[in-house]
């Protein structure tokens, strides 16, 4: 996330010079995304801090844009973009080599993959894309622990540079005014809007992570810098209004949502809208509201957001995967030293070169060595992630060992309710048994597959990540919301396998219980242990009303840590592999299984099948069992495992 500099001449609509209304936002905006990454009790909504951000960015980019039009009929493209380099890329460049630097330092091979990939699209202004691609993809390591996550907001902003300043010219050209520009702005603003809160329902993290759906905040900033003298002078008797509502408004995000919230949608505009009355409010005089804005402290965080904002994830990620942030004090420090960080990096790096007389009124020179930065923070990159990937070897392979049913594309996206069906084994045969579930289902295709074949069945796959079997209600973490296209698609399963009619249906899922009911809202994946048996039972009775055969293959055991990464850190750092196992005891879901097993003994014609002992030693599941790695995540078996229990699943 970036935003502009604390101008120092002409910078802000409706004045000539420092805004420290503007300063106080930005320190406003900063302490809440570092409070909420620090799990600050109450501030459960604080990511509203990057929309405060992109909306103060489009309102100084706009009012940059606009003067510089109104007063020499043309754009300084190169100088207007040489500003901006020198305002991002500096500090950008130095958090990024140091997080890359950092890797090497503390992460074991398999784990500088992520950081390494990251870096590259972070250097190439696509950082958004990345981890946008990242969290749809259900196999992709998660994205929670990435140093360089929250650089998804600086590539927006980067974007935004792309594109804003033609759209400016276009709306005076055609417009021949601030008026003209105006009415596109509204236009363009409205439409992204539109898009953002469709997106946000249907896909939410390309809402989230995307330009075009984030493009409304800069809009509805830049809308407000357009704003002429007399407009501003007409709302000074409500500026002190409009200060405290939009104070109200941005703290009232920060404390009302959740990491659950359908976001940004609807939900951002209570700091998208209080960000522009604040602003506005500033501009025509704040009243109380004002003084808050430029409280001392926050005019000294405001100049130090940027390299803050930088500073703080990557520190608090690292802290937390060498488990030295397991509380909210040890959380607090680690933020404390990303400020010190910031401050230095302000002083003696990022202000140095961006005021250095080298790059004065020279955007050519300057542009170069931006570029030339970019080719090498991105060559560096694709080097070291390649090392990574060698490094990775066997451990790489079996992180990346996948299903053949994802390979082949045969399972059902989040956000559709049509099942997507796959045919395998002897396909000419007239008997079928089918495979139906989640990914814990997929994951032994390949033995089934082998059983089909030998036998001569015909393998119908009916999958669907993330959605049980069992009729209960489910929160999507992809989609961010109510699972309604689950419940869709395992009815028109059950319809499908009433035409049919398999020899016998082989189900799993990944099993879910919990001694907590749900959550007052309801949209939480929490499941009471009975919710879960009864949810079973309801399937289980609907398939045996069809006169099915169900076999019921019991849940994997659970790792508290992905097997691959656990087993890589341990190899960087000599110890052995023992700790990356589990206690059985804590690795099975004993209470949920017994829940599973009263709803298969309610109807004669299904039982259950346990690979538990095959998996784990009576004590412990490890990570590596037979000379092989069992898991490639914290839940799911590798291809290799399945493939050498195949004659254990045939006997069974």
């Amino acid at each position: 996330m970036s935003n502009e500099p604390a101008p120092t001449v002409h910078e802000a609509p409706g004045a000539e010079g420092y805004r420290a209304d503007i300063e106080g936002l930005r320190g406003i905006a900063v302490s809440l995304v570092v409070a909420y990454h620090a799990t600050l009790p109450g501030i459960t909504g604080g990511y509203v801090g990057v929309d405060v951000f992109f909306v103060l960015s489009g309102y100084l980019i706009t009012g940059i844009l606009a003067r510089q039009i109104e007063r020499t009929g043309h754009l300084d493209i190169l100088r207007f973009y040489a500003r901006r380099v020198l305002r991002l890329l500096p500090a950008a460049t130095l958090v990024l080599v140091a997080v890359l630097i950092a890797s090497l330092i503390f992460l074991g091979s398999l784990e500088q993959i992520d950081p390494t990939a990251s870096s590259i699209a972070v250097s190439l202004y696509g950082g958004n894309m990345f981890f946008m691609l990242r969290a749809t993809d259900y196999f992709a390591p998660s994205s929670e622990l990435s140093p360089l996550l929250h650089t998804w907001s600086l590539a927006v902003e980067e974007q935004f540079y792309f594109f804003w300043p033609v759209l400016v010219l276009l709306g005076f050209r055609f417009g021949k005014s601030r008026r003209g520009l105006a009415i596109l702005m509204t236009v363009f603003t409205v439409l992204s809007f539109v898009g953002s809160v469709w997106l946000t329902y249907k896909k939410q993290a390309w809402a989230f992570f995307g330009t075009p759906a984030r493009a409304w905040e800069f809009g509805i900033g830049g809308l407000a810098s357009l704003l002429g003298a007399t407009s501003l002078l007409q709302l000074r008797r409500v500026a002190p209004i409009l200060g405290w509502l939009g104070l109200m408004l941005i703290f009232g995000g920060a404390f009302l949502l959740t990491p659950q919230t359908q976001f940004p949608g609807w939900a951002a505009l209570l700091p998208a809208v209080g960000t522009t009355f604040a602003l506005i409010a500033g501009a025509s005089g704040a009243g109380w509201a004002g003084t808050v804005m430029t409280a001392p402290i926050l005019q000294w965080l405001g100049k130090r957001s940027y390299s803050w904002y930088l500073w703080h994830w990557p520190v608090i990620v690292f802290a937390r995967t060498l488990h030295l942030a397991d509380t909210t004090v040890l959380r607090m420090g680690w933020m404390l030293l990303a400020l010190l960080l910031a401050f230095l990096t302000t002083k003696f790096f990022e202000n140095p070169i961006r005021f250095h007389a080298s790059f004065r009124g020279r955007p050519a020179r300057t542009l170069f060595a931006g570029a030339a930065c970019t080719v090498a923070a991105a060559s560096i990159s694709i080097v070291l992630n390649r090392q990574a990937v060698a490094k990775g070897g066997d451990l790489y392979a079996a992180a990346h060992d996948l299903s053949p049913i994802t390979t082949k594309g045969c399972e059902t996206d989040f956000n559709q309710s049509a099942p997507t069906e796959c045919v395998f084994g002897d396909t000419a045969s007239a008997k079928t048994i089918v495979l139906f579930g989640d990914s814990h289902a997929a994951q032994w295709f390949l033995a089934l597959n082998e059983l089909a074949l030998r036998n001569h069945f015909r393998l119908v796959t009916e999958i669907k990540y993330s959605c049980p079997v069992a009729r209960v209600q489910v929160f999507n973490t992809v989609l961010n919301r109510d699972y309604s296209e689950c419940r869709e698609w395992r009815e028109l399963v059950f319809k499908r396998l009433a035409l049919l009619k398999p020899s016998f249906v082989i189900v799993a899922h990944a099993s879910r219980g919990s001694d907590k009911s749900k959550p007052k809202d309801g949209v939480r994946d929490t499941v009471t242990y009975a919710e879960w048996s009864d949810g079973f039972r309801s399937s289980l009775q609907t398939m045996d009303s069809l006169g099915l055969r169900t076999i019921f293959i019991r849940d994997t055991p659970r790792m508290t840590e992905a097997s691959p990464t656990c087993l890589s850190r341990a190899l960087k750092e000599k110890k052995g592999t023992a700790h990356c196992g589990r206690e059985r005891s804590s690795a099975l879901p004993e209470e949920t299984y017994r829940g599973e097993l009263a709803a298969l003994n309610a109807f004669p014609n299904n039982r259950a099948v346990d690979f538990s002992d095959n998996i784990c030693l009576p004590a412990r599941c490890e990570a590596e069992r037979d000379g092989l790695v069992v898991y490639r995540d914290t839940g799911h078996l590798t291809v290799k495992y399945v493939e050498h229990l195949s004659p254990i699943v045939e006997r069974r």
